[in-house]
């Protein structure tokens, strides 16, 4: 798990909550792609955008969900979220071969919309995964999520003077058993948004699942408004991602 969480923005760029917060909307399209990987030569950034690819959630996977853009390399993490990954102690982002975001999948509207999303960190080898989930790093990851979350509320809050405010959130982080994958984890924030009143206007509830393969880190980020995205829609979403990962097994040489 290496670093989380960022605002929602409209359809088309609610970004990840993971190691490429605050980077802003969007990166480059990733084009579609295939081949498959080496079994002992380093894996390259041409694998690593097939595997992603591959692995992803796409068009159809959720039912009553239409996507939204397109599939898209993340772009750099901006100065906050480095923060916040310095203060895990996670690996810097640089270091990792690609990450890919998928489209963003949407139902329902306005107060009671619904978005899931996915995305797939590939690093050189399996040692940059297990630095990031490290115990250690995993019990300061709450903590960390929560200052950061503090410092972008601020700053976006500055933004938005005369309009609708970021009010009150809480975080949690507990393992999540996910059958067949390593390291699985829960993050839960549940945030709010005020009227000028101080009064809360509406809950937003954002779940960011994962799990580590290889060299591999695989994330599902589900945000639900007024109330939260299904746990059988999120259990489908991860398990079809921990299918097409194991069909699609990431292999590197050793570190």
């Amino acid at each position: 798990m290496a670093g989380p969480w960022l605002r929602r923005r409209p359809a088309k760029c609610v970004t990840l909550l993971a190691s490429s917060l605050l980077a802003g909307c969007g990166g480059s399209t990733v084009s579609s792609v295939s081949g498959t990987l080496s079994a002992s030569a380093p894996i390259t950034e041409t694998q690593a955008v097939a595997y992603a690819h591959a692995v992803n959630l796409r068009a159809g996977d959720i039912p009553r969900f239409i996507n939204h853009g397109s599939e898209v390399v993340a772009p750099e993490s901006g100065r906050l979220a480095l923060e916040e990954i310095r203060c895990i102690g996670s690996v810097n982002p640089a270091g990792r071969i690609a990450r890919i975001e998928s489209a963003e999948f949407a139902s329902g509207r306005a107060s009671h919309g619904k978005i899931i999303k996915s995305a797939v960190d590939v690093w050189p080898a399996p040692g940059f995964v297990a630095i990031n989930n490290s115990p250690h790093r995993k019990s300061r990851s709450r903590l960390c999520i929560a200052r950061f979350l503090e410092a972008l509320h601020r700053r976006v809050n500055l933004q938005r003077k005369g309009q609708m405010q970021i009010g009150p959130f809480t975080v949690s982080v507990v393992p999540n058993s996910v059958p067949g994958a390593a390291n699985g984890y829960l993050a839960k924030v549940n945030e709010t948004r005020l009227f000028r009143t101080g009064a809360v206007r509406t809950r937003i509830y954002r779940d960011i699942l994962g799990f580590t393969t290889g060299p591999a880190e695989l994330e599902l980020e589900a945000i639900g408004f007024g109330r939260p995205v299904a746990a059988s829609t999120e259990a489908e979403a991860l398990r079809l991602l921990l299918a097409r990962a194991n069909a699609h097994a990431v292999r590197s040489a050793a570190p």
